[in-house]
This record gives C-alpha cells, structure tokens and sequence, in this order.
C-alpha cells in the first residue's frame, strides 16, 4: 500500500480553499470556513475522480492504437488504472476478444461519483 503525504494534502486543500474563497469574493459572497473546507474537499474529491475517468478513457483509446506499446504515458496510465481495472476484470470476463473492464470501471467511477459528492455538496450548503 502506498503511503499518503499528509503535507501535500494540505497544501492541495489550502490551495482549493484559497481557489473557492477567490471565486466566491469575484461573485460577492460570503461564506463560512467550515462551507468552505467541505465545498474544497468535494472540489478535490471531483478533481479525482476526474483524473481517474479520463485517465481509464485514455488508457482504452491507446490500448486500441497501439496496444502492447511501452513508453512513459502508458506507463503513468496503467500504474495509475491498473487498481481500478483490475477490480473490473475479476467480475468482467473478456467477451470475444474485447475486455470491457474500461467501460464496466468509467460506469463504476460515475455511479460512486454520483453517490459521493452530493452529500458534501449539500453539507456544504447547510454550513454557509
């Protein structure tokens, strides 16, 4: 399992935050901190699974283009899809040559999603 660096973490939240009160100022509203660090961290949390979903889409497009190629890109992509991916393909069999773990894990990423950030979102308009 990898290790988290907890000070990169707050730097990227602190960042968010810094971000959210910016936009927040230009449109004259106001908000509190405990809003704020909740609307960040649902910032962050879509910031991720952003990452994630576009990089399962990408990693499909190369696999079609040139599959079975090794160079940094693809490198980065599979570290990055292979958990992801791997989940997939031990419910997901290969049908007639096709592996469809990338379409059975962009489905996954935007029902988990869909159930994960509308709680913060709403935490969020509570608090403020």
């Amino acid at each position: 399992m990898a290790k988290i660096d907890s000070a990169s973490l707050v730097l990227v939240l602190s960042l968010q935050m810094l971000t959210n009160v910016l936009i927040l100022l230009l449109n004259k509203h106001t908000i509190n901190i405990g809003a704020l660090a909740v609307l960040s961290l649902a910032d962050l949390i879509s910031l991720s699974f952003n990452i994630f979903i576009f990089a399962v889409f990408a990693r499909a497009i190369l696999s079609w283009i040139n599959p079975g190629s090794y160079d940094a890109v693809s490198s980065v992509l599979t570290s990055l899809t292979d958990p992801v991916l791997n989940l997939c393909r031990n419910f997901i069999p290969v049908v007639g040559g096709f592996d469809l773990s990338p379409l059975a894990a962009l489905l996954m990423l935007q029902l988990a999603r869909m159930m994960i950030l509308p709680p913060f979102q709403q935490l969020a308009a509570i608090l403020s």
